[in-house]
């Protein structure tokens, strides 16, 4: 199939090319090739002679322009055939050597408008990034090179070009986004692992001293060491940190203790499957999930495509790289990607194929839509699917290693799927620019749940400190985008749990001037100006300074598996007692619905009702019986509930 191209030299201007096998490679963090060929035949005469260096090429299709790289003329015959490869105008970077150098700490912009003054380039930074210290300067090369090899490691972020526009953030692509099926919806998987880069140890070494030793210093030994070995990496010197623990965080986020695993397949004709295109989003950054034909799930994500955009009948094919070697949080996204994935749920389950990652999300979100503007019924909110936000108190460190924590405890107590997006080391605020507060929220869809829980802050005391605040508005405009999200999802806050990390009381102030206590009441304040419910612990602490080394795993912050589930009790308590649940009325044939929960201690039942008034509905007040008496609840000052028959 033959299709067009436009090229542009510095003496000709669109000159169209009828040309053939066009295909373009785009690979994450790097500059998009484009290859096709054509005939020098008379409709192509002058594009011939437009096959000079530095040619421009626009293929209009997808709008970008690449860069002539390599002509390979061959003669058939009467004609001569164009074997043509280009490379996106981004190479451009390579015609502009920065002389100068940058010291000292920097920002990210100051560095790309350094690497892109006296260049057609523009650039948008899409997310926060904190200032590097570069101890050698920054410059003195090219601009791509500085761009490519040295300001993407030393920012830790990701790119992609809008022809001369270049679009930074932390990282590309939405999760969960695929699931592809080997024998399905995709054929042709194939894959190839290596093993050759795992490192299960490594010590860091922060800013120098002027008698040589270092202010900081930090060893990790990976929980993979138990499947690896040890397996020493290089020792990592660098001057921004004075702190050990910040210093052991960079380490570890520096360590890959999994094997490098590559994917590749071919996609399956989707208008064949026409359900499935239009859950499949395969765009460069995503992940998802891959089947293999063994059964296998893996998570994945795209960094690489080749593809036809002049010919549907070509086979494009899709590269993918695992975003992490980690069975725990493999599982977590499989069960997100068992909420999100509907229409594919449906047919997988009519084909009776077995997909443990999908299910059919269809009755979750009839649940939210049970009344109409038609019938004048009020949309119930059941207690379904929870999402909880966190650091890692979240994720269920115990100072040692990984165990399910309190959510875990949470979903069994309530029989409701919890997920989670925490990260060891988030934070509320912005102190870690990869894992924080919002960044988390940027990774769910809240419209796949009916509950959120936010457990965030004590990193923010222990390490970052940032004003108190900037805590306070983060955590307010985090409150707001899930509500802008999904305005009927209920929200609770978790007051952080008390640290011993630095300080042995919730008085005492840390360097920024404020204490545990003023972050607790500073949390509380906004959860109370948001009509969110929140949990606070020095109400009645299941740790205290008496018990901590025996609650705690590293007997100062992170509680042990055991503690977990009493935290999880608690919390599931919390969340039981203060969720709306659906209108008594509408169900059981009118008869009071009877809910029965796990104390803290896990063993006495008890059972309790909630009545929640409800716009347009009978007045909970009065209650009416199976025979038809009707009976008003009252309540004294000490709680205690009495119905008096109404005449």
């Amino acid at each position: 199939m033959a299709n067009i191209v436009y090229a542009y030299t510095a003496h000709l201007d669109e000159v169209p090319a009828v040309v053939t096998d066009l295909s373009i490679t785009e690979t994450l963090n790097e500059f998009s090739t484009l290859s096709f060929s054509f005939v020098a035949n008379d409709r192509n005469k002058i594009a011939a002679e437009a096959m000079l260096p530095q040619t421009r090429v626009l293929v209009p299709e997808t709008g970008q322009w690449f860069r002539l790289s390599n002509v390979n003329p061959t003669s058939t015959g009467d004609v001569r055939t164009y074997q043509v490869s280009a490379v996106h105008v981004g190479t451009d970077l390579h015609d502009r050597y920065v002389e100068n150098k940058l010291t000292g700490s920097q920002s990210l912009d100051k560095c790309m408008k350094l690497i892109t003054n006296g260049t057609s380039f523009k650039y948008v930074i899409h997310d926060k990034f904190n200032n590097y210290a570069f101890s050698d300067g920054f410059g003195a090369d090219y601009a791509d090179s500085l761009l490519m090899n040295m300001l993407k490691d030393d920012f830790n972020f990701e790119f992609y070009l809008d022809n001369w526009t270049i679009h930074i953030y932390k990282k590309l692509g939405q999760a969960n986004q695929f699931v592809f099926i080997d024998g399905y919806n995709a054929s042709k998987i194939q894959w190839t692992e290596d093993y050759s880069n795992i490192r299960t140890k490594i010590k860091g070494l922060g800013k120098q001293k002027d008698d040589g030793t270092y202010e900081a210093t930090a060893e990790y030994n990976s929980p993979a060491q138990t499947i690896w070995g040890v397996k020493q990496a290089a020792t990592i010197q660098d001057d921004r940190f004075t702190d050990k623990n910040s210093l052991l965080d960079y380490i570890k986020s520096q360590l890959q203790d999994y094997p490098t695993i590559q994917y590749t397949m071919e996609r399956a004709e989707f208008e064949h499957h026409a359900k499935l295109s239009n859950i499949n989003n395969v765009s460069m950054g995503n992940s998802g999930f891959i089947k293999d034909r063994l059964g296998v799930d893996v998570d994945v994500r795209i960094i690489g495509m080749t593809i036809h955009p002049q010919d549907a009948k070509q086979t494009d094919t899709v590269t993918f790289g695992n975003t992490i070697f980690d069975y725990a949080r493999n599982y977590n996204n499989l069960q997100k990607a068992r909420k999100s994935n509907e229409a594919l749920g449906k047919t997988v389950s009519k084909m009776q194929i077995s997909l443990g990652n999908v299910v059919n999300a269809e009755a979750n979100r009839k649940l939210w839509d049970i009344g109409t503007e038609d019938d004048g019924d009020e949309t119930e909110r059941p207690l379904n699917n929870i999402i909880a936000l966190g650091d890692s108190v979240t994720q269920g460190w115990t100072g040692t290693s990984t165990v399910p924590s309190w959510k875990n405890q949470v979903a069994q107590v309530l029989n409701v799927p919890v997920d989670s997006t925490a990260v060891g080391g988030s934070t509320l605020t912005s102190g870690n620019a990869a894992h924080n507060f919002l960044q988390q929220i940027t990774e769910v869809d809240f419209e796949e749940y009916s509950v959120a829980i936010v457990f965030f802050g004590i990193n923010d005391f222990n390490y970052y400190k940032p004003a108190l605040q900037d805590l306070k508005d983060t955590l307010a405009t985090g409150i707001k985008q899930i509500k802008d999200a999904n305005p009927f999802i209920e929200i609770y806050g978790i007051l952080p749990i008390q640290s011993w990390e630095f300080f042995m009381s919730l008085s005492d102030p840390n360097s920024a001037g404020w204490s545990q206590n003023d972050m607790l009441d500073a949390e509380a304040e906004v959860y109370q100006q948001n009509q969110v419910k929140f949990l606070d612990w020095r109400d009645d602490p299941i740790v205290t300074a008496d018990n901590r080394t025996e609650l705690l795993g590293d007997g100062v912050t992170h509680p042990t598996a055991s503690t977990y589930v009493l935290m999880g009790n608690r919390i599931a308590k919390f969340i039981g007692d203060e969720t709306d649940l659906v209108d008594p009325t509408t169900i059981n044939n009118g008869k009071t619905k009877i809910i029965q929960y796990s104390d803290a201690s896990g063993k006495k039942a008890y059972a309790y009702t909630h009545w929640q008034a409800i716009k347009g509905k009978p007045d909970l007040n009065v209650l009416e019986s199976p025979n038809g008496d009707k009976f008003e609840l009252t309540v004294d000052d000490k709680g205690k509930l009495t119905a008096v028959k109404k005449e």
